[in-house]
């Protein structure tokens, strides 16, 4: 099959155009200076769970904080290198009733080993991917 010079070109554009979209924006550790909300988490085989509230997350000078529906979850985290963190296992005010997603996002917190920030949102990759956004 011959390709017109035309295609040819398109087809390169559109490749790019994937590969660049697929492609982590930033490793950089500046994400801390920045308040943000969990949107959304979803599994490594593309499970995707929305959350029911967008619950903020602050990182402030080595510590972690989660504001759920009822609690608040706590803990502490380090960036050995860009693109790569380690978290505490969280602890938690005991008021009742938050959801079984904000306490899966308490679990899934301390299996996280990296993250990256693409359009303006926060990766962090653990046993799942919880995604947030800058609020």
């Amino acid at each position: 099959m011959y390709l017109y010079p035309v295609q040819v070109k398109i087809s390169l554009l559109l490749s790019l155009f994937l590969i660049s979209g697929c492609a982590k924006e930033s490793i950089d550790a500046n994400f801390v200076d920045d308040n943000w909300l969990v949107t959304s988490m979803f599994s490594p085989q593309g499970v995707l769970q929305n959350s029911p509230e967008e619950y903020p997350v602050t990182f402030s000078e080595g510590n972690v904080t989660i504001k759920l529906e009822e609690n608040t979850a706590f803990g502490t985290f380090n960036i050995p290198q860009e693109g790569d963190i380690e978290f505490s296992s969280l602890g938690s005010t005991l008021k009742c009733c938050d959801s079984k997603f904000a306490e899966q996002v308490v679990q899934v917190i301390p299996t996280v080993t990296s993250y990256y920030v693409k359009k303006e949102q926060l990766y962090l990759e653990g046993d799942q991917i919880i995604v947030l956004r800058k609020e």
